[in-house]
């Protein structure tokens, strides 16, 4: 992880590996802590982002890729009113891969995205790049005083 400065984004790579979503959770707490984000409001964020690593190391690669990784970028917004946000996005470079035709309890990750964060954008690549980028935004907070 980079140097964390006063608002200096939170960026990492990882192996696209289930031990992925607890390894993002823990670093994106030490950014949030770092940032003086209110502890009741981090929960949310490192849930939404750890969705979206679990999402991408289950689907983006087939059992055929090595060295696959999902990476990481958390900014912090601060916006016209002086409220604050994360911008976080997640992207993989895998391929759209079809879905199981049996989902058993299944396809619940986009709904907790949604459940986590204000508002969640997912960005397919194309046909020749493949990948795709999750876009997840924290719900704004007041500004520092």
């Amino acid at each position: 992880m980079s140097e964390i400065g006063d608002n200096a984004p939170c960026v990492f790579t990882l192996p696209a590996i289930p031990a992925a979503a607890k390894t993002s959770r823990v670093q994106l707490r030490y950014w949030l802590e770092r940032l003086r984000w209110p502890a009741d409001q981090c929960h949310d964020i490192e849930a939404a982002v750890s969705e979206a690593v679990s999402n991408a190391v289950e689907h983006a690669y087939g059992p055929e890729v090595d060295g696959a990784t999902v990476t990481v970028n958390a900014v912090l917004e601060v916006l016209p009113d002086r409220s604050r946000r994360v911008r976080a996005s997640v992207a993989d470079y895998g391929r759209w891969r079809p879905v199981p035709g049996d989902l058993g309890h299944r396809r619940l990750g986009l709904r907790l995205m949604h459940g986590f964060a204000d508002h969640v954008v997912i960005n397919e690549g194309d046909g020749a790049t493949g990948g795709t980028e999750v876009v997840l935004l924290s719900a704004p907070i007041p500004g520092e005083q």
